[in-house]
């Protein structure tokens, strides 16, 4: 299945370039171009429930289908309404700004069959001029610490890779880690919550994490609902 949406979205990709979707979002004209369509796709990665639709919002690019892309459109608004943005945007030109290789993500970039900017997509090519403070190299070095840590990661995550955690885990001497297989950055479920419970009871023993590795499989939305 991912050969065949992956054909068609590179397609509609390539379309959406010189012929823009035209459609209407909350009664007012909306144009869907091939960045938006990237931008709506990049979200929809956050959580299990959202990835469930992709297969729908391609098709819906591909056919210029309103319903499913209005759904994300709104959503997304939603979630832009809930951050605060100055406080955002001063501590990525803080702290992420002076650690970023330009040259590994120029590469990346190079690779990317769908020329997804990595640096327009997450602001950062604004930032430069948002503040002048940088932080200092000891801010991005690991933390070493014996505080009992736990950290949890899904493995479908697109922002937060599970080598983060691996990494940070080397360096604290009682943290435990537990990656859920089926599960993205938006990570929540009876299993995760009775092990963060169990961990925050008895920060000193090792929770049972057996639950986060029973797979529980994405169920593609692929078919139109009942009427």
């Amino acid at each position: 299945m991912c050969f065949v949406f992956c054909h068609v979205l590179r397609k509609i990709l390539k379309k959406l370039k010189s012929e823009p979707l035209h459609l209407e979002y909350d009664s007012q004209p909306f144009v869907l171009n091939r960045r938006d369509a990237l931008l709506l796709l990049h979200h929809s990665l956050y959580s299990r429930q959202s990835i469930a639709n992709i297969p729908k919002i391609i098709e819906a690019m591909e056919k210029g289908k309103s319903e499913p892309i209005n759904n994300v459109v709104q959503y997304i608004e939603f979630i832009y309404n809930l951050v605060n943005w100055p406080m955002n945007n001063s501590v990525m030109a803080y702290e992420e700004l002076p650690f970023i290789d330009s040259l590994e993500i120029i590469n990346a970039q190079g690779k990317s069959e769908l020329g997804f900017d990595i640096m327009t997509f997450e602001g950062f090519n604004s930032l430069s001029d948002w503040h002048p403070f940088r932080a200092e190299v000891l801010e991005n070095q690991p933390v070493i610490s014996d505080i009992p840590t736990l950290m949890v990661s899904g493995s479908l995550d697109p922002v937060t890779p599970i080598s983060n955690s691996i990494e940070a885990l080397r360096y604290l001497k009682n943290g435990y880690g537990v990656v859920f297989p089926d599960e993205s950055h938006d990570l929540a479920n009876p299993c995760f919550l009775q092990i963060a419970e169990d961990f925050l009871n008895n920060p000193f023993h090792k929770p049972d994490l057996d639950c986060a590795s029973v797979r529980n499989p994405i169920e593609w939305n692929l078919h139109e609902p009942a009427q």
